[in-house]
C-alpha cells in the first residue's frame, strides 16, 4: 500500500480513447483534458454546452464541483461526445500541508465513486502539460529509454507507483531543468 499526500485540484473531462503519441499505450492523465473547438457550429445545442463547460472551469482549467462535471458529461454525451469524469491531484509540494489529502492505491482507500489510476509528471499549473503524453521529451529518447518507460505504465498510461513517477521526473528534469509536479489522477466511476 503506498500512501501519498495529494492537493485535490479539481475535475475535468477527459477525452475517452486517448493513446500515447510516443508508444503503444492508452493515457488517462493530465493532458487528456477534452480539447475541442469552442466556436464550432456558432449558436447550435453543442455549442451552447462548449460555451457553457468553457465558462465553468476554473482559472486552473479545472471544475471545482463533481456534480457539475457528471452534468457536462451527460450534456457532452446528448451531442454524441464522450468525456471521462478525471480528478486531478497535485503533489504542489513533496511535503504534506493542511490542505492535502490523501489518494491511497489500496483498495480500501480509494473514494467510493472514483478509481485511482495513476501518477503522472506534468509542469506546474496552470498548463499541466503531461512529459508522458506529450512526445518531446520521450520521442527525443534511443528506442531502448523509450521501450524502458513504457514497461513500467500501467493500463492507462500512468505510473503506477510514487517512486516510478519520482524517478521520471528526475530524468526529466537532467534534460529539462525546472519545476515539475507529480500528478495523482483518479477516474469517476458511472454508477448504474
Amino acid at each position: 500500500m503506498i500512501d501519498v499526500r495529494l492537493t485535490f485540484c479539481g475535475y475535468l473531462l477527459g477525452a475517452a480513447g486517448l493513446r500515447h503519441l510516443w508508444c503503444d499505450l492508452p493515457y488517462v492523465g493530465v493532458d487528456a483534458r477534452a480539447h475541442f473547438d469552442y466556436m464550432k457550429e456558432p449558436h447550435s445545442e453543442g455549442w451552447y454546452v462548449r460555451q457553457a463547460y468553457l465558462q465553468n472551469r476554473e482559472v486552473t482549467q479545472y471544475l471545482a464541483s463533481l456534480p457539475y462535471a457528471v452534468a457536462f458529461q451527460v450534456a457532452f454525451r446528448a451531442i454524441g461526445e464522450c468525456y471521462l469524469v478525471l480528478g486531478i491531484f497535485a503533489s504542489l509540494s513533496e511535503s504534506a500541508n493542511s490542505n492535502g489529502i490523501i489518494v491511497s492505491t489500496a483498495e480500501s482507500g480509494r473514494p467510493e465513486d472514483f478509481e485511482f489510476v495513476g501518477f503522472d509528471v506534468s509542469w506546474p499549473n496552470p498548463g499541466f502539460h503531461s512529459f508522458l503524453y506529450q512526445p518531446g521529451f520521450l520521442t527525443a529518447q534511443p528506442e531502448s529509454v523509450r521501450d524502458l518507460w513504457a514497461s513500467r505504465l500501467n493500463r492507462y498510461g500512468l505510473f503506477p507507483t510514487l517512486e516510478l513517477a519520482r524517478e521520471f521526473r528526475i530524468e526529466c528534469q537532467r534534460v529539462l531543468p525546472g519545476e515539475m509536479d507529480i500528478m495523482g489522477v483518479a477516474m469517476h466511476r458511472i454508477k448504474g
